[in-house]
């Protein structure tokens, strides 16, 4: 996680080692980044590896915004499933991107997989075809959220 825009930064900075098909949309508030998403577009879903957004940008939008730019994206390429996921901890308490990750409209697939870690991935699903859009975030002009690709 990151706790300010500048951390996030030179996160970003270390350069740009994705592969094998992953994309990053960036996330821009008054020429700072203030979030990135890492997405994969496969033949018939899309996957979202990643999103983080700075702390202090949290509630404003600008995961919703993200998250809505990739799925159009994988509409625009004829894909009507997305899939991501979040985790939960040794005690079965699920991350704080569990609520988020349902109030996007993705579904939790009951699911609980072990990882070689002490928690379990919980694997979400959209489908993009039969879900109600989400609606556009709420931002006024001077913090508008610009999504760069």
């Amino acid at each position: 996680m990151y706790y300010s825009c500048e951390e996030l930064r030179r996160g970003w900075d270390k350069g740009n080692m994705l592969t094998e098909g992953w994309e990053v949309v960036v996330a821009e508030k008054r020429r700072k980044i203030v979030g990135f998403i890492i997405f994969k577009l496969e033949q018939d879903y899309g996957i979202i590896e990643n999103i983080n957004v700075a702390k202090g940008q949290q509630g404003k939008g600008v995961g919703r915004a993200l998250v809505s730019h990739v799925e159009d994206t994988a509409e625009s390429a004829g894909i009507s499933t997305m899939k991501t996921d979040t985790t939960e901890n040794a005690a079965s308490t699920p991350w704080k991107s569990y609520a988020f990750w349902t109030k996007m409209g993705y579904k939790d697939t009951g699911q609980r997989l072990a990882t070689k870690y002490e928690f379990k991935e919980i694997p979400f699903v959209k489908n993009l075809k039969k879900e109600n859009k989400h609606p556009p975030p709420r931002v006024g002009e001077a913090n508008k959220t610009h999504v760069v690709n």
